[in-house]
């Protein structure tokens, strides 16, 4: 029991530790982040609880909020997600995991895409009646291990891909969740889960970061 929660408390300390070391590096671009689609809501559950996923383990609808939470006891889980948001936005999500007796597996794909937008230009600012679109995508593989009958701790490897005008100004990004599930006892259970640290988006010469973030919950 006391290895358990001490591989815990070191697991909490190294994703603290890494996303205040992240924060640090940002310096001065802080307010600056892109790759705000990661931030949208997916799952209609997750969407109601605000969000709150970091001590949910759901199978696929974790893949995005926990990585450690898509550990279940179903061999195959699928979910898909379709979403349209403001302006002719649309989000779509899918998310597959299988799970195994060495682990649980799992991959997901986010694809958002704006309605076309008319070009305009300061002679034709009503329209030059030719069009163009923005998209950002997001492609992950995780991977969960349970630890012991109370711990549960997972990774993910994300390739992010941005285009502001059709498939020119393009811009590309890796990032790595982390999290971990602690079940405290049968009615409690504690997570903790660190989002989106890797690489800067750079469009041309401007580079933005990503919009990291560290959560916590108790359920």
């Amino acid at each position: 029991m006391n290895i358990i929660k001490n591989i815990l408390r070191l697991l909490i300390l190294v994703i603290s530790l890494i996303y205040c070391v992240s924060e640090a590096e940002a310096g001065d671009k802080n307010g600056t982040s892109s790759g705000s689609f990661l931030k949208i809501s997916l799952i209609p559950r997750a969407a109601s609880l605000g969000n709150s996923f970091a001590a949910l383990n759901l199978g696929s609808s974790s893949l995005v909020y926990n990585p450690a939470g898509i550990f279940t006891d179903k061999l195959m889980d699928i979910s898909v997600a379709h979403t349209d948001w403001f302006a002719g936005i649309d989000v779509n999500y899918l998310g597959v995991v299988h799970n195994s007796t060495f682990g649980s597996i799992g991959l997901s794909a986010i694809a958002l895409s704006t309605g076309d937008m008319e070009i305009t230009t300061p002679e034709q600012f009503q329209g030059t009646g030719e069009y163009f679109r923005a998209s950002e995508f997001a492609f992950g593989a995780v991977y969960a291990k349970k630890i012991s009958e109370k711990l549960i701790v997972g990774g993910s490897v994300k390739i992010l891909k941005s285009y502001l005008f059709n498939d020119g100004y393009s811009a590309s990004a890796f990032a790595l969740d982390m999290g971990t599930l602690y079940k405290v006892s049968e009615s409690l259970t504690f997570g903790v889960t660190l989002k989106d640290l890797g690489t800067d988006l750079k469009y041309i010469s401007e580079s933005f970061n990503l919009p990291t973030s560290i959560s916590a919950g108790v359920t």
